[in-house]
């Protein structure tokens, strides 16, 4: 006797060859789309929990390629610092990648009729050549939802030198039919003296002292180095610091192949106990930045730039795009965080029909830019992803370029807003960090959220998280 499955695969073989453009044309015979639909919902039921299940993480792409270790030391003299090397690519092992890429999901949007509107467990991405997708589960007991979230945020750098901006010769970039542009590099002159992990370390310290203990760290856009962050890794691996899960930075190098890579990148970094009861280890992955910072006029003047750079160009940042991608780290029981870098969250192409089928439940924005306010660029591109799929995002930015629109004499007044919380109330949060502050600790906390799929199946086991305050941290002066 044959199962439901069986008898659905057999009337879609059955009508193999009814076109689908006939749909279009009035047909009323929708059989073979009405089995489709019943093996679409079979299919997503059965998946409940890929991606976050407790145990050793499968990753069924990676099984593809046994050869390949889930990962690899990036650095002999630090054996336990290593780079994710699971393979980007689709969850289904039987459907050729190149075709349809199939992942966990978070969210489920409650607006809309799409794909997306249909599913609770899995999500149907472009193929990778359009954008590709990692999902990295870190292999250890997840922390339930029920506890609270309690994030780092450090405005590195706290000063930028307008000599760190220069100006690069470009062929071509004054033809008189064109608007003037031009190309800029950015020089991180404030990391020559900084010691970022003894930063990070007082400010965890006195975080400890509030009753505050942090969990994720988080660092801007361009504010890091590979080495600097190398160091705080190390740093941050030492057994006092075990309740640190992750790490994020923005980056002005990749380290992770062996290579150190110039441009502008996103670092991640999980740290967990070895089982054994051995050192924590830490499995760092490294994206780069989908679009290019330009600076316009305005920003140059709001900046205090004009000095360096002509007001009357456009500057491009001289980067290098490379593979455009999106990863999604799993940090508790059924929740999963991305990033996006400044002009990614802007511009919708290439990744955010992914984001939107991912459904994060939280998406760091890391930023260069000026102070984060309710009725600036960012908070508007962020209502896009906080109703479709529902995430919470957090724009983040360093406080050199909001110290440098306070030195202008005919500019606005001082504001310094380093970060803007949005979540899928559409509740707006202003955060800010003044000049006699060093970071702020952010507390979130996670609601079950009430989702039903198009076709009416409701989810138990999703999250939202809402942002229930900040406390400013400053370190003691000695």
């Amino acid at each position: 006797m044959y199962d439901v499955i069986s008898l659905l695969w057999i009337q879609i073989i059955k009508e193999r060859l009814q076109s689908v453009v006939s749909l279009e044309k009035g047909t009323t015979d929708l059989t073979w789309l009405k089995a489709a639909l019943a093996l679409f919902a079979i299919c997503d039921e059965a998946c409940e929990g890929l991606g976050y299940v407790d145990g050793n993480w499968i990753d069924f792409a990676f099984q593809r390629s046994q050869s390949r270790p889930k990962a690899e030391i990036i650095d002999k003299n630090h054996p336990s610092h290593l780079r994710s090397t699971a393979k980007d690519g689709s969850m289904c092992v039987l459907a050729d990648e190149n075709v349809v890429c199939v992942m966990p999901k978070s969210r489920t949007p409650m607006v809309g009729c799409t794909l997306r509107t249909l599913s609770h467990n899995l999500a149907l991405l472009p193929p990778p050549y359009k954008a590709s997708a990692f999902w990295y589960r870190p292999p250890l007991k997840l922390e339930k939802n029920t506890k609270p979230l309690n994030i780092l945020l450090v405005p590195f750098p706290y000063q930028i030198d307008a000599r760190d901006f220069s100006a690069i010769e470009v062929e071509g970039s004054y033809a008189p039919e064109f608007d003037r542009w031009g190309e800029f590099e950015l020089h991180q002159s404030w990391l020559q003296k900084a010691k970022v992990p003894t930063l990070v370390e007082e400010l965890l310290e006195i975080g400890l002292t509030k009753g505050t203990t942090v969990e994720g760290i988080v660092f801007p856009e361009f504010s890091l180095d590979w080495r600097t962050y190398s160091e705080l890794v190390e740093s941050l691996r030492k057994p006092e610091h075990k309740n640190v899960k992750f790490l994020v930075a923005g980056s002005s190098e990749d380290g992770t192949d062996g290579d150190v890579k110039k441009g502008n990148f996103v670092l991640t970094t999980m740290f967990y106990d070895e089982p054994t009861g051995g050192e924590r280890v830490a499995v760092t992955s490294a994206r780069g930045k989908h679009h290019r910072w330009r600076l316009n006029g305005a920003q140059v003047e709001s900046y205090c730039l004009d000095n360096v750079l002509d007001a009357n160009t456009f500057w491009w940042e001289n980067i290098d795009l490379t593979e455009r991608r999106i990863s999604s780290t799993v940090f508790r029981e059924s929740s999963v965080f991305t990033t996006l870098i400044c002009e990614d969250l802007a511009r919708s192409e290439p990744v955010h029909s992914v984001l939107q089928s991912i459904g994060p439940n939280l998406v760091f924005v890391l930023l260069m830019d000026g102070p984060q306010l309710k009725d600036r660029w960012a908070a508007r591109n962020a209502t896009g992803l906080a109703e479709d799929p529902g995430s919470s995002i957090l724009t983040f930015t360093c406080r050199a370029l909001l110290q440098r629109q306070s030195e202008r004499v005919d500019g606005y007044p001082p504001n310094y807003t380093i970060a803007l919380w949005k979540d899928d109330t559409q509740r707006i949060r202003e955060i800010k960090c003044e000049p006699d502050i060093d970071a702020v600790i952010v507390t979130l906390s996670a609601a079950r959220a009430k989702e039903t799929t198009l076709d009416g199946r409701a989810n138990s086991d999703a999250w939202a998280w809402r942002m229930s305050g900040y406390v400013q941290v400053k370190r003691k002066i000695t």
